[in-house]
């Protein structure tokens, strides 16, 4: 790949991307050196798009803004360009090609990295984004106003379109989560497992209960050698409203609570967050961890799901 020429930084750019597309990962650009005294770009270079981490700044930091899962993990993947002034040309003298994350194998899914989205390439999209940029719209709102605009071109479907537009959705929520990392608000070992198992919308509920665990107590209403019963709730409620969970340590650890979130939601509630991080306890225990809640869930005829582990039938 060394020494390889392109008549501009654009072409070199859009070779690479090809290049990604052709081996499952999606690009971005990044740093552009310039000549100090013209502000002209004489070197280029073209990454992963996991290139890097996240940096979040103080807006981020306060617990006010949602923040999206992070994508990125410090692949050092990628390509950069030198402009040639004897050659007039650009000149590929840096070439990193080792990713330190999963490739995208599936075809249907690479398209979905956002530098491979054919919409987004087209001269229709990009005329759109460079003037809502400048009649002065923020990223976001430029964002929210293409999607708009795409999805208007959708409005009239069949219900054949329809349904392959709904296994399409689901098939980019599944890429999504694969591809991202969830945002954790504490370095507590439980959050991080749940952040590793759940789906992306499953860790949003999950988090949310998690969250408001902080601001629980309780009352030990019982206590034997395996068996402790309490009420827990949130110190601003009334104790009345306190809900009772039962901690059972005599085999597995197990812990109920009479709110029966986890029964019906399939997600771990704030009582029982609360008693986990009370005893102590530094890992989710697996049985808490629906299969069908999961990144790795998956649906096959004939499977058979316990738990965590999925046989075959052989019928």
């Amino acid at each position: 790949m060394n020494g390889k020429a392109f008549d501009t930084q654009e072409a070199a750019y859009e070779f690479y991307n090809q290049y990604a597309l052709l081996n499952g990962f999606g690009t971005r650009k990044h740093n552009a050196h310039k000549i100090m005294a013209t502000g002209a770009i004489f070197r280029r270079q073209f990454v992963c798009n996991k290139q890097g981490f996240k940096k979040l700044d103080d807006k981020r930091l306060n617990g006010n803004e949602k923040r999206r899962r992070d994508l990125r993990t410090g692949c050092e993947a990628m390509m950069q360009v030198t402009l040639s002034k004897k050659l007039g040309v650009w000149v590929v003298d840096k070439f990193q090609d080792v990713h330190n994350h999963p490739l995208t194998t599936t075809p249907s899914k690479v398209v979905k990295h956002r530098s491979h989205s054919k919409y987004h390439r087209t001269n229709v999209c990009k005329s759109l984004v460079s003037d809502l940029n400048n009649e002065g719209l923020r990223p976001s709102q430029i964002t929210r106003v293409v999607n708009v605009m795409k999805a208007s071109e959708e409005a009239d479907v069949t219900p054949r379109q329809s349904v392959y537009s709904r296994r399409y959705d689901e098939e980019d929520e599944d890429f999504k989560t694969m591809n991202s990392k969830a945002i954790l608000s504490s370095d507590h070992p439980i959050e991080a497992k749940a952040g590793e198992w759940y789906t992306r919308s499953m860790f949003e509920i999950f988090k949310k209960e998690w969250n408001a665990s902080v601001g629980c107590s309780h009352i030990t209403l019982s206590k034997e050698p395996n068996f402790t019963k309490y009420k827990v709730g949130l110190i601003t409620v009334d104790k009345g409203k306190w809900r009772t969970v039962y901690y059972d340590s005599s085999k597995d650890v197990k812990v109920s609570c009479a709110c029966a979130k986890f029964e019906t939601a399939g997600t771990l509630c704030k009582h029982i967050l609360y008693v986990l991080k009370k005893k102590k306890m530094t890992n989710l225990p697996e049985y808490y961890i629906l299969p069908r809640c999961t990144n790795h869930a998956r649906y096959k005829v004939g499977a058979v799901c316990n738990r965590m582990d999925v046989t075959l039938c052989s019928c």
